[in-house]
């Protein structure tokens, strides 16, 4: 059962609807689904469960994909929306695998859990260094330790 997980982001042109030079002082809004828009890139060997639609609020997906590797083990099923979208990426875990399926496309993969939490953390950390590289002072806003746990 070992598939690879592609699991990254684009950016569009449009990624900074807010206009913003600095994020030290953005509002949740602003952050969640102003900021940081572009392409979910998700694939589990075959199965692919990108979302290219240029829109899609990446931090947002991440603090839910996040929520979700925590919460799986004990909430057995987890569902991603997207905003703005009635589109949903559904997580469903039992014994130690996950089971992966969306309304917006016909696949469907299983991972084991420690592998889709370890490329959830991968995608985290470079979406969190490559956003405060576009925008300073990401990583001192107040609102990140509520929206994205460390």
């Amino acid at each position: 059962m070992t598939e690879t997980i592609d699991l990254t982001y684009r950016l569009s042109a449009r990624w900074n609807k807010a206009r913003r030079d600095r994020c030290d002082d953005a509002t949740a809004a602003e952050l969640l689904y102003e900021m940081f828009l572009g392409d979910l890139v998700f694939r589990i060997g075959d199965s692919d469960f990108s979302a290219p639609w240029g829109w899609v609020p990446i931090l947002d997906v991440v603090r839910q994909l996040l929520s979700a590797v925590q919460r799986l083990p004990v909430a057995g099923r987890m569902d991603i929306d997207f905003t703005e979208s009635d589109a949903v990426l559904t997580l469903a875990a039992e014994d130690g695998v996950v089971t992966i399926s969306s309304t917006y496309s016909p696949a469907t993969a299983k991972v084991k859990l420690g592998e889709f939490k370890n490329a959830v953390h991968h995608l985290a950390a470079d979406a969190l260094q490559d956003f405060e590289g576009r925008c300073p002072g990401l990583r001192t806003n107040p609102l990140m330790r509520d929206l994205i746990p460390s």
